[in-house]
């Protein structure tokens, strides 16, 4: 049971507590607390302000005392002046006793006046005396002694009680207890009581049937089941999941006949059985049927983009084999460039691609927030968003400057070692406007408009600060045109750029959504307006047209020529029927370097597609087919220490060299053992065109795991939850 929660004052310590003091959740009984906790307590100080009449100068009462004794002249007129002073209020002691006269202590609680007989107990303004004529208490009697268990309302002429969540008053109506104890402790059974939830159905043990009365349990002749007939003889009978055999009652194995209804695994119990599912599924509600765990698949997820993290990493920290690393990425100005999240296996910090994957993780923790608090991940999924815009923010160095990629990618892939271990120089690239990158700067504009959107009604003054930086960052990227990968070079040989103009139209999308202004929509539509209705190749880190006109539908209300971009001139060629070619096991094909990010990226929109009603249960259903294909349908997952048969050798640094060794090598990328350390939630690229896979480390076309491919990932399983939270799927 929770600790009390008293809605009203009890003394701690000698002193009193303000009235606002509520425990209502901090699992402290009001009794546990010190006397200057600072849970509303008031010292005595505040207690001196609360009571003006109330002084605590000892030297000022002797002083009195001293005048009233050259004024006395004998006892009478000793007893004339007291009795004035009392009729004046006049208190000649203080509160709490410490008052002196003589050797005399005062007892009073507040007020004390000298008698000749002792001394006159009285309370200052708001407080009456209580009956032992020496303690004060609040007069509105609400902080008069509560008999309550948990809360006390008072109604202004007594306390009413009540019971903190999860909790039910008693019938003395004052006890609290658990509801999580119901079923036992209001059984009004002899013996069994079976409670559904409402009320309760009676029974009696094996061996017990009910007497006469239809309520006590008495023995009888049966092994289990007892009833009497309408002559008071006795008829025996065997339990649910038993059947007769002689006199005895054997038990039924239920596994046996259609392996008890159950979709994948059953086993028998004494009376019962009970269904269970593969590795990464869990049992339905209906008892039977077997779904893939999308909140574990969730969880894992974020853990994948935890163990990305660079820099110095947050006290709760949940990856244990990571650390702090390039603590010192900076620009060649000293500017802190540190943070961020590193590409994929290797360590690279790069703009694109990250500001694509924040975009789209921002998109689906927008639309599928049920997800998260179902798989209770928002805060991890808040922390994963924030971990990207703060980065941002410092790559956002001028009005018209972005760092967009942090290293060297020849001497980076020319060694095999972890993050924190990196030695070689870490250069910063940037654009700006001699040297613009479009592309890049309506991606981060685009990313930090959706993550400002995330925390609106959370963080206003951070998502300030994020439309302040998008704002910037998308009239740089509108005003000055071109590719990054032409003004960064390095940036060519990982992520090259083939437009800039989808970033733009998708930095204004996010931009008005986050805003409001039209002029952002505006400058979209125009811009849409004046590129051709072409066949985007996918929805990635180099193509956000899907993305854009899935923004533009919904922003617009619009189902016509943006619909069609979404559905004829996309969706229709990924979808069976298509121009793409499937896997024999399900799988559509778009490329062999990381076949799965294709696939799922397109779920991603589909589902999209469907939340703006264009044809849901076609395209939901396909992206189910998709996902799942990813989470095992094949018989293998392909999401690292997730499901049957997951990846353990997944292309990435961090996850392959062990603590053990002072220095990693490239021993351990040839290395064909698994992994020591599971880098969970990674999507790894997948099979090719004919469903084969090998596990083997050195195979990054099928093995290595990004941000980017996570992202769209994650984005739809968060979709899928929603789905089956919704009762659609």
């Amino acid at each position: 049971m929770s600790a009390k929660v008293n809605q009203i004052t009890p003394a701690v310590n000698g002193l009193r507590l303000s009235k606002t003091t509520n425990w209502r959740s901090n699992g402290v009984s009001p009794k546990a607390e010190s006397a200057d906790s600072k849970d509303g307590n008031m010292d005595v100080e505040n207690q001196k302000s609360k009571n003006p009449e109330t002084r605590d100068d000892t030297s000022e009462m002797k002083d009195n005392l001293s005048r009233t004794r050259k004024i006395v002249i004998g006892a009478v007129s000793a007893f004339v002046i007291a009795t004035l002073i009392v009729g004046l209020g006049v208190g000649l002691g203080t509160k709490n006793g410490n008052a002196t006269s003589g050797n005399a202590t005062c007892p009073c609680d507040q007020i004390c006046t000298v008698h000749t007989d002792g001394y006159i107990c009285s309370c200052g303004d708001g407080y009456v005396l209580d009956a032992d004529g020496v303690a004060c208490t609040d007069e509105s009697s609400e902080n008069q002694n509560c008999p309550c268990d948990h809360i006390c309302n008072w109604n202004g002429n007594e306390n009413t009680c009540s019971c903190n969540d999860g909790f039910l008053l008693d019938a003395d109506g004052t006890s609290c207890y658990e509801v999580s104890t119901i079923e036992s402790k209001y059984c009004p059974c002899d013996q069994v009581c079976d409670w559904n939830g409402d009320n309760y159905t009676c029974s009696c043990e094996n061996g017990y049937g009910f007497d006469t009365d239809g309520e006590t349990c008495i023995d009888c002749p049966c092994l289990q089941l007892c009833d009497r007939t309408d002559g008071g003889d006795w008829v025996c009978s065997c339990r649910s999941g038993f059947q007769e055999s002689g006199q005895n009652c054997v038990d039924i194995d239920e596994c046996e006949t259609d392996n008890g209804g159950c979709e994948q695994h059953c086993t028998n119990t004494e009376g019962s059985y009970y269904c269970y599912c593969q590795e990464g599924m869990i049992v339905q509600e209906d008892g039977l049927s077997c779904n893939y765990d999308y909140d574990e698949v969730l969880r894992k997820s974020l853990l994948f983009y935890e163990a990305q993290r660079s820099g110095v990493l947050p006290a709760n920290n949940r990856v244990p084999w990571r650390g702090d690393s390039a603590v010192d990425d900076a620009t060649p100005n000293g500017e802190d460039l540190s943070g961020g999240y590193y590409d994929a296996g290797d360590n690279l910090k790069l703009g694109l691609p990250m500001a694509y994957s924040a975009t789209v993780l921002a998109w689906g923790f927008i639309d599928f927030e049920d997800a998260y608090e179902a798989a209770g991940e928002v805060d991890n999924m808040l922390a994963c968003l924030k971990w990207f815009s703060d980065y941002f923010i410092k790559c956002h160095t001028q009005e018209h400057e972005l760092y967009a990629h942090v290293g060297s990618v020849d001497a980076d892939h020319g060694s095999w070692v972890r993050p924190e271990d990196m030695t070689m120089e870490r250069p910063a690239y940037k654009v700006d406007e001699e040297n613009p990158g479009s592309d890049v700067a309506g991606g981060t504009a685009a990313a930090m408009a959706a993550i400002a959107f995330v925390f609106k009604d959370r963080d206003a003054s951070y998502s300030a600060t994020l439309i302040a930086h998008a704002r910037e960052l998308f009239t740089f990227a509108n005003d000055f045109r071109g590719l990054y990968s032409t003004s960064i070079p390095d940036a060519a040989k990982v992520y090259e750029s083939g437009g800039f103009t989808d970033e733009i139209i998708w930095a204004a999308c996010w931009l008005y959504k986050a805003t409001g202004e039209s002029h952002y929509l505006d400058t979209a539509i125009s811009l849409y307006n004046s590129e051709p209705l072409g066949k985007p190749y996918s929805f990635g880190w180099n193509t956000v047209t899907a993305g854009y006109r899935i923004m533009l539908m919904k922003l617009t209300g619009d189902n016509g020529e943006y619909k069609v971009g979404v559905t004829t001139k996309f969706l229709s060629d990924w979808l069976p029927g298509g121009t793409l070619p499937y896997t024999p096991n399900g799988m559509v094909f778009r490329d062999g370097w990381g076949a799965l990010r294709y696939s799922t990226a397109a779920a991603f929109i589909a589902l999209a597609a469907a939340e703006l009603g264009v044809k849901a249960p076609t395209y939901r259903d396909w992206a189910k087919g998709q996902l799942h294909y990813a989470l095992g349908d094949t018989g293998r997952s392909f999401v690292v220490g997730f499901g049957v048969n997951p990846p353990v050798r997944p292309h990435h640094r961090g996850g392959s060299c062990p603590d053990t060794v002072d220095a990693c090598t490239v021993i351990y990328l040839r290395s064909a053992d698994p992994n020591p350390h599971i880098l969970y939630g990674a999507l790894v690229g997948g099979p090719d065109e004919t469903d084969s896979y090998t596990d083997d480390r050195q195979d990054y076309f099928k093995n290595e795991v990004t941000l980017d491919y996570n992202a769209a990932f994650q984005s739809a399983v968060a979709g899928l939850r929603h789905l089956q939270l919704i009762g659609v799927m």
